[in-house]
């Protein structure tokens, strides 16, 4: 079948030329004289387009020296080969240099010879601003499509042009039908460039949505284009469509809906612009804006007046009380809760500002919906977009605490102000030669660096700078002193030493004083402490640099997840500690890879992995004892927090900050240790062992079980110490808890209560029992031989056995089984009692 092809509006060339944000020009093939130059020349070049009419070589002029030769020689490659692409630099009037993108053509006449030269340059200087030239352009383009509608007839015989001025143009201008099914009837050429089809893929195909449009994002745009069907106007969108070679793009489109003279619906037409990098760009600020410590943000005032934020981080619920979604409707969220008496200054700060196009800064309080009032500071700088808007971009911080010092500050300056009619800088004489002898000093030193004048008259000025600065600010005066001609206007900044030891900040201008006769005899300076300020850009610096490095310098584990559990980043402390690079984990799922297991070796479904609940929940998850595990198969604890990252109200993803908690463990484990058990003997201590005893008093009032209790100590054991040493006695009772513990049940304990005293708990054992333990172990202690030394050591017990009763205490129990031992003793020792 043959191709169809509806050429394009007739007056589609000549506007949208107009409107280019992009240099395009022609000239005569033979005079090289200017035939056209669009208006944005005038904008990239500094230039109005009448001074290239009357200098036909000011093009030339105007491109840096460096670069000129090369220009020149492309002219003749273009009229060799007939194209030609270049880039290259230009010089505006204000001294700024603009990187052009240059591309040219070679038109030839009916007979083949050269006719014109004409092509497009691009201003590449700074590739951030694609996304807002390209937005513009965008709005631009429907709008001057919108007004186009009724001249196609007049630039068919230029359709060739059209197409190849359209290929260089970042936006694909398409028409399609006013219909629900929106089959197309033009693509630009461009098409092919930016989304990989050929036109002929699309034009007329009536399931182009299906294979094209993002299946997530068909049911949003199909009903918009409902509404323009029903409505009129215009709409923009921001969808994702599939590349030809099959990932997706991020596009943003306006559409119009075009009528005849009758009112009916003619076509609909519109134009698109490849966004991803910018949404890319979006999303990192977004990241970005949640870690800077105030509200990052755009704000634009359209030209009817209406006001919103087209970007608002997350701080703005911590100084406004409004979400990011409710600013991108209406700034009223966000002026409605400035304080009245501060609500007129701010509103005319902006409207100067939008105004003058001067940076905007304003201080004011904030009655925030919770109740509080607090202080923020604003800073924005705004630009005027091709359609009258004026868009700011901007960051507001709380600076409640730094004002209320700031106020107390004047307080106090009101208050010494009042006893100190003048606070001056610091104004010195010197001598005019490279010793800078101190002549005259200003009262203002003491307050300054804490000298008395007394202390500095006489001296060299160098005696107190900073070493590393003295050789630096000795050449800078020598020069004054020897020319002659102030540096009033310069200044010099240096660290001078102060009495106490520190360093502080001068900013210092100099003036020579004359003789009569005109010769230098002194130098006079004026210092000022810039401190504050020396340390706040160094602050600022220092801030830079950790924004900039917090990712990898990071000591806890930090990885990424798409929506679907995939590693989409991992810093290096996540690397070490799991043992996988990043480039070989990316785009795997996290969850089969280092979390499929519970520490018992036990499956672990990813519908319980707190990550995946996280994101499923969309909100933040902490757990505080996971286990992952390693690439060498080696596991280890670890405590996590997993942040949902959410896009477009959606969560299309997740953060998780992990560290290894295995030696806090091992710490934690180990202090339950120490603190129930005897140091010396390895025994449960005596906190442990009535704790115990507690608990197993309920238990029998709870299930009526018997229970027998044996306190017992060793018989003179003060004589083995006084005898032998303590270390014959600390050996005695360690041999003496083995020999226990090798006779006890597993259900059976035995506590250390302190000295040479202990006590056995028997569970389900009545007094006979207890009786029958207590006779076993006082054999096998009486039978026990403590080597010491060559010396060998015996030791009897005296032992005490208690029924354990239904109402007994912990202390109750143990007073009777203490009467049984002493009992015992009284007996003669080397014998058990019970009660």
């Amino acid at each position: 079948m043959p191709e169809r092809f509806v050429p394009p509006p007739p007056m589609l060339l000549s506007h949208l030329v107009e409107q280019m944000g992009d240099v395009v020009w022609s000239v005569n093939a033979h005079d090289r004289s200017l035939e056209y130059l669009n208006p944005a020349a005038e904008r990239i070049f500094g230039r109005n387009i009448e001074a290239f009419h009357a200098n036909p070589r000011l093009w030339l002029e105007v491109v840096h020296p460096e670069d000129q030769g090369a220009v020149a020689q492309s002219h003749d490659r273009l009229m060799r080969l007939g194209k030609v692409e270049r880039r290259y630099r230009i010089l505006r009037p204000d001294g700024q240099v603009v990187w052009l993108h240059d591309m040219a053509w070679l038109m030839p006449d009916e007979q083949g010879q050269p006719r014109r030269l004409y092509g497009v340059a691009r201003d590449v200087t700074d590739h951030q601003e694609a996304f807002q030239r390209g937005k513009a352009a965008l709005v631009q383009a429907g709008e001057d499509i919108a007004m186009l509608q009724a001249s196609q007839h007049a630039l068919r015989a230029s359709r060739d042009d059209l197409d190849q001025l359209l290929q260089t143009s970042p936006v694909v201008i398409f028409t399609c039908e006013p219909t629900s099914a929106r089959i197309p009837t033009y693509i630009s050429p461009s098409l092919e460039r930016v989304l990989g089809y050929r036109r002929e893929e699309l034009l007329g195909n009536e399931r182009w949505r299906r294979q094209v449009v993002h299946p997530k994002d068909q049911e949003e745009t199909t009903r918009q284009v409902a509404r323009l069907l029903d409505e009129g106007g215009s709409i923009q969108l921001r969808y994702r469509v599939r590349h030809q070679a099959g990932h997706y793009l991020w596009v943003q489109s306006e559409m119009r809906l075009l009528r005849d003279a009758e009112g009916r619906p003619e076509k609909i037409v519109g134009a698109l612009l490849d966004i991803t990098e910018a949404q890319s760009l979006n999303q990192r600020l977004e990241k970005l804006g949640e870690q800077l410590p105030g509200f990052v943000y755009q704000y634009q005032i359209d030209p009817d007046g209406h006001a919103w934020f087209p970007y608002a981080s997350r701080r703005s619920l911590e100084l406004y009380g409004a979400t990011p979604e409710a600013l991108r409707e209406s700034h009223a969220p966000a002026l409605e809760v400035v304080h009245p008496d501060d609500r007129a200054r701010v509103t005319e700060a902006i409207r100067h500002s939008a105004e003058t196009l001067e940076r905007w800064h304003c201080e004011y309080r904030v009655c925030h919906p919770r109740g509080h009032e607090l202080w923020v500071s604003g800073l924005a700088t705004p630009e005027r977009l091709p359609g009258g808007a004026v868009l700011w971009h901007g960051f507001i911080a709380d600076i409640t605490e730094r004002k209320r010092v700031h106020l107390e500050l004047e307080a106090s300056e009101r208050r010494y102000r009042r006893i100190t009619e003048n606070i001056s800088d610091l104004v010195c004489l010197l001598s005019p030669n490279p010793a800078a002898i101190l002549r005259f000093v200003s009262p203002s030193v003491t307050r300054l660096l804490g000298y008395d004048r007394d202390e500095l008259l006489g001296r060299s000025a160098y005696d107190i700078v900073h070493p590393d600065d003295r050789e630096r600010l000795r050449a800078w005066a020598y020069l004054e002193a020897r020319t002659g001609e102030p540096n009033t206007g310069i200044g010099i900044e240096y660290r001078c030493g102060h009495r106490e030891g520190h360093y502080v900040w001068l900013h210092t201008t100099t003036m020579p004083v004359r003789s009569r006769r005109g010769r230098v005899i002194a130098l006079q300076t004026l210092s000022r402490e810039v401190t504050e300020r020396r340390q706040a850009e160094q602050a600022l610096k220092r801030l830079a640099q950790r924004q900039e490095q917090i990712l990898e310098a990071a000591g806890e584990g930090i990885y990424g997840l798409d929506e679907a559990g995939h590693i989409s980043f991992m810093n290096r402390a996540a690397s070490r500690m799991l043992g996988w690079r990043l480039s070989e984990v990316r785009g795997r799922l996290a969850h089969a890879l280092f979390h499929h297991h519970h520490r018992d070796g036990s499956p672990y479904a990813s519908a319980e992995c707190p990550t995946m609940q996280a994101m499923r929940q969309g909100n933040s998850r902490r757990a505080l004892d996971e286990w992952f595990w390693r690439r060498d198969g080696s596991g280890f604890a670890v405590e996590l927090v997993a942040s949902p990252i959410r896009e477009g109200g959606r969560v299309s993803g997740c953060v998780v900050v992990f560290q290894d908690i295995t030696e806090r463990r091992q710490a934690q484990a180990e202090l339950e240790r120490l603190s129930t058990t005897d140091g010396l003997t390895g025994a449960p201590n005596r906190r442990h062992f009535l704790e115990r005893l507690d608990n197993e008093l309920h238990r029998q009032a709870r299930h009526g079980h018997s229970a027998a209790l044996v306190m017992f100590d060793v018989d003179y054991f003060k004589r083995i110490n006084d005898r032998w040493g303590h270390a014959a006695g600390d050996r005695v009772l360690k041999q003496l808890v083995d020999t226990c513990q090798g006779l006890l049940r597993a259900t059976d304990l035995l506590g250390r209560l302190g000295g040479e005293e202990f006590a056995v708990l028997l569970p389900e054992a009545d007094v006979v029992g207890g009786g029958a333990f207590a006779e076993r172990l006082r054999a096998a202690i009486e039978a026990m031989r403590v080597d010491h030394g060559g010396e060998v050591l015996r030791i009897t017990l005296s032992l005490g056995v208690a029924a354990m009763r239904p109402h007994d205490t912990p202390e109750s129990a143990l007073e009777r089984a203490d009467d049984a031992l002493y009992a015992a003793k009284r007996g003669g020792r080397n014998r058990w009692g019970c009660r």
